[in-house]
C-alpha cells in the first residue's frame, strides 16, 4: 500500500486530524523531555531544508513519520519450531498523541522483505529505494487529498521521515553502515576494533554528515565492485537512498529503539557483563559465577613456559587458546575484554618489551 492510500483512509476517521493538529511542535528550553517533540532535534532537522515545513500555511497538514524495520519469525520463536525470517518496514505518525501513536490501527505497513532468511545489508537497497521515491514526492510538493473528515473539500498533506528507530543490526544495515563485527565497529565515531580498549574518549572523533557524504561519493565513484568493496572495508560505509533526503543525517536521526536499548543493551550489559542482580540495590554480588572459560594447570604451565621462552615471532605462531591468552593478560593487568587473540598476543609481546627495559623476562 502506498502512503497516499494509507493517509487518505486514516484522515477519513473522525478526530484523527484534531489529534494530529494538537501535537504541534512546542519547544520548551530547559524543561524535562517527556515526549519526542520535546527533543531539540525534532524542531531543527528540517530547518536547513525547509524552515516552513513545521509551520504549514492555511489548511496544509505536515506530518513527521518514524520509520521502523526489523526481521521476525512468522512461525513465532519456539524451541522446536521452524526458523524463518522475514522483514517489514512500517511507520508511525509522530503527530499523533503518545497514547494512540503506536496503536496497530494507526501504523502504516510500508513493505515486506521476503524470507526465508534475513537478506544481506547490501541487498536492502532494492526495498529502500521505492520508499524514498514515495516519501520525496510527499515531502515536496506533497499530495492533495480530495476529501477528509474535517475538510470535505480536501487539503494538502506533506510528510517527512524524521526518525529511524531500530535495533543496532537493522540500523546499521538500512543506514549503509558496517555491522559491529567490522573493523569500523561504530557508526557514530571513528573507533576501530583494535582501539576499543581505550578509555580516553577524546581519542575518538565523532563522524559528521559532510565527511560521510564524501566517503559515500568515493564509494559511488569506484570503477568496479572490487574498488567499492575496498572503500567499504576501509570506512565501513556504503551508499543508501536515504541520502537523497536533503535533511537526512544518520548520526542524529538513527536511534536505538527503547525496547532494544533497555532489554538487549542495558540489561545485557548490567546482568551479563557486570553480573548485577536486581535483588540487590547496587553493587556486584560476592557469589557471582565465573563466566571465563576455565583452563587446566597443564595448559597454564605450558602457556607460561611458551610466553617466557619463545621470541616474538615464535610466540605469535604458538597455538595458545584464546582463554589461556586472556588469562595471561589478566595476570599482567592487560585489558583483554572484546579483543581478539591475535591482538592480545601482540599486547603480551609489547608488555615483555617494556619489562625487558627493567629486567630480563624472557629466556633467549
Amino acid at each position: 500500500m502506498r502512503f497516499e492510500t494509507w493517509i487518505t483512509e486514516l484522515l477519513q476517521r473522525p478526530g484523527i486530524e484534531d489529534m494530529m493538529e494538537s501535537t504541534r511542535p512546542n519547544p520548551r528550553p530547559g524543561t524535562a523531555t517527556t515526549d519526542v517533540w520535546d527533543a531539540p532535534y525534532m524542531h531543527n532537522f528540517l530547518k536547513s531544508a525547509d524552515p516552513t515545513f513545521m509551520s504549514p500555511s492555511g489548511d496544509d497538514l505536515s506530518l513527521v513519520m518514524m520509520l521502523h524495520f526489523d526481521f521476525f519469525n512468522p512461525f513465532t520463536n519456539k524451541t522446536s519450531g521452524k526458523v524463518r525470517s522475514i522483514g517489514c518496514f512500517f511507520m508511525v505518525c509522530l503527530n499523533l498523541p503518545a497514547d494512540v501513536r503506536y496503536n496497530a490501527s494507526n501504523a502504516y505497513l510500508v513493505s515486506m522483505v521476503p524470507g526465508p532468511r534475513e537478506v544481506k545489508a547490501e541487498h536492502l537497497h532494492a526495498f529502500i529505494k521505492p520508499i524514498v521515491d514515495d516519501m520525496l514526492e510527499l515531502y515536496s510538493p506533497g499530495i492533495l487529498i480530495s476529501r477528509t473528515h474535517k475538510y470535505p473539500r480536501g487539503r494538502r498533506v506533506r510528510a517527512a521521515i524524521g526518525i529511524e528507530s531500530m535495533d543496532i543490526p537493522a540500523a546499521r544495515g538500512t543506514g549503509g553502515f558496517a555491522s559491529h563485527g567490522h573493523t569500523c565497529l561504530c557508526h557514530l565515531c571513528n573507533a576501530k576494533r583494535t582501539t576499543i580498549d581505550r578509555s580516553n574518549l577524546s581519542t575518538f572523533q565523532l563522524r559528521n554528515i559532510d565527511a560521510h557524504r564524501q566517503i559515500v561519493d568515493m564509494w559511488l565513484g569506484a570503477s568496479s565492485l572490487t574498488e567499492r568493496q575496498k572503500v567499504f572495508d576501509t570506512y565501513g560505509v556504503r551508499y543508501v537512498d536515504w541520502l537523497r533526503f536533503p535533511w537526512w543525517n544518520p548520526f542524529e536521526s538513527i536511534v536505538v529503539g527503547p525496547m532494544h536499548w533497555s532489554k538487549n543493551v542495558l540489561d545485557k550489559h548490567l546482568r551479563k557483563n557486570m553480573n548485577w542482580t536486581w535483588d540487590l540495590p547496587a553493587g556486584i554480588p560476592d557469589n557471582r559465577p565465573n563466566r571465563i572459560d576455565p583452563i587446566t594447570t597443564l595448559e597454564y604451565n605450558w602457556g607460561t613456559c611458551a610466553f617466557l621462552s619463545l621470541n616474538e615471532e615464535e610466540f605469535k605462531k604458538s597455538k595458545l587458546t584464546a582463554s589461556l591468552v586472556r588469562y595471561l593478560c589478566r595476570q599482567r593487568g592487560i585489558f583483554e575484554a572484546g579483543l581478539s587473540r591475535e591482538r592480545l598476543i601482540d599486547d603480551l609481546n609489547s608488555w615483555v618489551n617494556k619489562a625487558n627495559s627493567i629486567s630480563m623476562v624472557r629466556i633467549y
